[in-house]
């Protein structure tokens, strides 16, 4: 599958390769890999030729074409052009994408790269294969990704935790850090930074790996700030489809399916991983013991903490989470901004009233309302606890508005096709009474409330900070 997607794939191919035929075998074992990958090349071709007319086909190609949205493909190679410094720093230390900042125990890697050259040039050691292949690979992803389009879209990999395109050497960064000499000084360093890189590994895929490119440092903006608070599988577009696994989210994990909360979502998981390392404790040395020990803590911290979050800011008022909606058959306002109709007097039908989460209406969730055209209102409150300019708006296949203390805010009026409409408002820490209309006039319908809090993405607001009646002392100034 990698050799028909991209080039450095390829290479990284053919180096395995030319490893695998350097090693002092007899000709009948090389002739049996040569085979083996015959017979794994065959139906790739085959593939290949089918569906592209091409058997090296490869399909960043495409974006080549004239008209493609991504035109930095159709620069150099498919995209790659001369290593840029300022990008090989950013694939590496940036908080945005850098590699030393979500994996920090890969920090050794310089070093076990001049180290491992050292070997090369200067020593017989029995590991020169390895270190000469790992060495070689480690350095062609790196200045490939470096080389790789004009923008965070290609070099940072697009919507990822970090930069991606590299994922193919870092098994063997491993080798070399492995190899490298120091032994007790190289074990302290990945005792205490392998930890950390797992846990911010467990934060980035328990929230959201696929980061928007508003985010100055994801690791603190969007994992942490988001884990704490105990929100998890913050998913709003599906692959294949948009529709619920859970009140907000396209995405979940099995604990939340089987009925835990959000918060405790991960304990099975952390059970599991305490497990591992107790049972392997007799087994390890004394390095290992120290990182089972630092591991345990992180796992302690990670679990613990989002539940005294949720006691100091969530629990208090849990109860009241959410917000009212109705459901009205008919439109139910000419206007946004005007009262709601007589239901007597227009022929209206008020159809049901309960407490949903958040505002969220998939088109799936659309069909299941009984009546055409149909409005909605939610009422309640929302609750602001970091001052500053919030973006707030509304998305909608048909008529929506948002008003806030009192003033229409966001106008996304008429009969339409799915539309956004943001506005900036300054929201000073406190609560503020909101209500939230829309109607759907006929066929398909959907609705979403969204913010972008400071320093934030644009998101469907969550059920945390939304509540049903006004929370006491929590008056905004």
């Amino acid at each position: 599958y990698g050799l028909s997607q991209t080039v450095p794939i390829r290479a990284k191919g053919v180096l395995l390769l030319l490893y695998g035929l350097s090693q002092t075998v007899p000709i009948r074992a090389k002739g049996v890999l040569l085979l083996g990958i015959l017979i794994g090349l065959i139906p790739l071709f085959a593939y290949q030729t089918l569906a592209f007319g091409d058997p090296f086909y490869i399909p960043y190609s495409a974006y080549t074409e004239a008209g493609q949205k991504f035109t930095s493909h159709a620069q150099g190679f498919w995209g790659v052009s001369l290593p840029k410094s300022d990008v090989l720093y950013n694939i590496l230390f940036s908080l945005k994408r850098g590699l030393f900042v979500v994996n920090p125990w890969v920090i050794l890697l310089p070093f076990a790269a001049l180290a491992s050259l050292y070997v090369l040039l200067k020593r017989d050691d029995d590991y020169k294969r390895e270190l000469s292949l790992s060495l070689t690979i480690t350095i062609f992803f790196l200045l490939f990704n470096a080389g790789f389009g004009d923008s965070i879209v290609y070099w940072g990999g697009g919507a990822s935790v970090g930069p991606r395109h590299i994922l193919p050497m870092l098994p063997f960064v491993t080798l070399l850090i492995g190899l490298l000499p120091w032994q007790r000084i190289v074990e302290a360093v990945l005792v205490m930074l392998t930890p950390i890189s797992m846990g911010i590994m467990l934060l980035a895929t328990s929230t959201e790996p696929r980061v928007p490119y508003e985010y100055h440092s994801p690791v603190t903006e969007l994992f942490w700030r988001n884990y704490i608070h105990g929100r998890v599988a913050l998913g709003e577009r599906g692959t294949f489809s948009d529709e619920l696994m859970t009140d907000s989210s396209v995405s979940y994990n099995l604990s939340q399916m089987i009925g835990l909360p959000n918060e405790a979502s991960l304990l099975p998981l952390f059970l599991l991983w305490t497990a591992a390392l107790v049972l392997l404790f007799p087994f390890t040395q004394k390095a290992f013991r120290a990182f089972r020990a630092l591991s345990l803590c992180m796992f302690f911290v990670l679990l613990v903490l989002p539940a005294a979050v949720r006691t100091r800011y969530i629990v208090r008022d849990e109860q009241s989470q959410g917000l009212l909606m109705t459901t009205i058959r008919g439109i139910a306002w000419e206007s946004p901004n005007e009262p709601l109709r007589d239901p007597a007097i227009e022929g209206l039908e008020v159809v049901s009233r309960k407490v949903t989460p958040n505002v969220l209406l998939t088109p799936g969730m659309a069909r299941t309302i009984p009546a055409t055209p149909f409005s909605l209102e939610w009422q309640g409150y929302l609750r602001v606890d970091t001052p500053g300019d919030y973006y707030l708006g509304t998305e909608s296949d048909d008529g929506s508005a948002l008003i806030i203390d009192g003033d229409l805010l966001v106008q996304n009026w008429g009969s339409h096709a799915t539309k956004r409409i943001m506005k900036r408002k300054y929201l000073a820490e406190g609560t503020y009474p909101i209500t939230v209309r829309y109607y759907n006039a006929q066929a398909e319908g959907a609705m979403r409330l969204l913010w972008s809090p400071p320093f934030s993405h644009v998101h469907t607001i969550p059920p945390d900070v939304l509540r049903i009646t006004k929370p006491k002392g929590r008056e905004h100034t």
